[in-house]
């Protein structure tokens, strides 16, 4: 084995998807970044970019980018006959030395490569790998179409426990989401590491100045108090329940008001539809797409954050608005609370009476809202890029252990 103490590690990280793949995409930016703040004597780091936006990405942060070499007839046709196989260490040797980015992982030296996404090279080539399972909610919220319609849950199935017992380390969220792995494919565990989520580097960057100003140049308008929701208009979302609780907290404070952020997705009618059926129009402010440089402003300046989504086991969005002193309401199921810490309101995300008791609560009472500010704030250091790294750095240094 190399030393440790002496060698420098050859670091590769596949870098796929785009901007509107939501918290998938930031946590790939984080896990980028991370890479940059490791000490260049001890990591040598090269990214593997499917998309302009990720070279332009590795260009900003001074990250040497490599294509990713396309697949010939015969190296494809190998690849789909050797995936209809149990996975050994026999046919990933092979894949290795047929498939063009094994050849370029073999050829170029890496000793480790970080798949942020899920790629079927995190367990296919014999290349020391880290891979990713973001949730099981397939398995365990499998009402929802995005993980249920046709053949979804089967395909992520495939991926998910290919990636666990192929790649050399398999990332999860929390001890829960790790156990909801273990359940899911058995197994001890031992290649599962828990790595929470991190603060992106765009909230913790983000400049000091007149939020007005920035959104005013962003052309965004917003009420001067409102609650926040920035979320993708998939059904687990769970915008409709947010609206219907929103619709009861209207009776007795008529001025409540709602800004939703997001990308229209196969839940965006039904939105529209609760928003009419509900008469909510004066209520709800929809803004669709808000590139990362106007986010911060819209934290900043929200009366809380609102974050009723029904999967998990955690996400971004809470500790991104905690790390901006934006206060929050979120789901007391999974590992929220074992994310948030004291720095949030909980409440049933099924329950519309629950969320529209957290509504209410935040929208009348200032004293609380300075003391979940507050708390999020403390709650969410142990959260921030420096710690991400460092953790990283660990999870490297472990794979290199475990060898091939």
């Amino acid at each position: 084995m190399r030393s440790q103490q002496t060698s420098r590690v050859k670091i590769g990280i596949y870098l796929g998807g785009t901007g509107s793949d939501g918290g998938t995409y930031q946590y790939a930016l984080s896990m980028l970044q991370a890479l940059q703040l490791l000490p260049t004597d001890r990591y040598d780091v090269h990214a593997f970019c499917r998309t302009p936006d990720w070279e332009h990405r590795c260009a900003a942060l001074g990250v040497p980018t490599h294509s990713v070499p396309a697949y010939r007839v015969l190296a494809r046709a190998v690849s789909w006959v050797l995936r209809a196989l149990p996975q050994t260490g026999l046919s990933r040797t092979i894949n290795s030395r047929v498939v063009p980015f094994g050849r370029v992982l073999k050829s170029g030296g890496f000793d480790v490569c970080i798949y942020p996404n899920y790629e079927q090279f995190a367990y296919e080539l014999d290349t020391r790998s880290i891979g990713i399972i973001y949730d099981m909610m397939h398995r365990h919220e499998p009402s929802f179409p995005e993980v249920s319609a046709g053949e979804a849950a089967q395909r992520r199935d495939h991926i998910l426990s290919r990636t666990y017992r192929g790649a050399t380390v398999t990332l999860v969220d929390s001890e829960i989401g790790k156990q909801h792995v273990i359940d899911a494919y058995g197994g001890t565990g031992d290649s599962l590491v828990v790595m929470p989520y991190t603060v992106p580097e765009y909230i913790v960057a983000a400049p000091e100045r007149d939020d007005d100003v920035t959104l005013a140049d962003a052309r965004i308008a917003v009420p001067s108090k409102y609650l926040f929701y920035p979320a993708q208009y998939w059904p687990h979302k769970n915008h409709v329940r947010l609206l219907e609780a929103l619709a009861r907290v209207t009776r007795t404070s008529p001025d409540v008001r709602l800004v939703l952020v997001g990308s229209p997705k196969i839940g965006h009618d039904s939105v529209l539809k609760a928003i009419r059926e509900l008469d909510l129009d004066g209520n709800v402010t929809r803004l669709g797409y808000v590139p990362d440089e106007a986010i911060p402003a819209l934290y900043r300046k929200a009366r809380a954050l609102v974050f009723a989504c029904i999967f998990g086991p955690t996400g971004i969005p809470p500790i991104e608005a905690q790390a901006l002193g934006c206060p929050v309401a979120a789901p007391n199921t999974y590992a929220y609370p074992e994310q948030l810490g004291d720095g949030a309101l909980f409440f049933d995300p099924w329950s519309v009476d629950e969320i529209a008791g957290c509504i209410e609560r935040l929208w009348t009472d200032d004293a609380l809202c300075a003391e979940m500010a507050a708390k999020g704030r403390e709650n969410v250091r142990r959260l921030l890029p420096d710690r991400f790294a460092t953790r990283l750095a660990e999870v490297i240094e472990l794979t290199l252990e475990r060898g091939l």
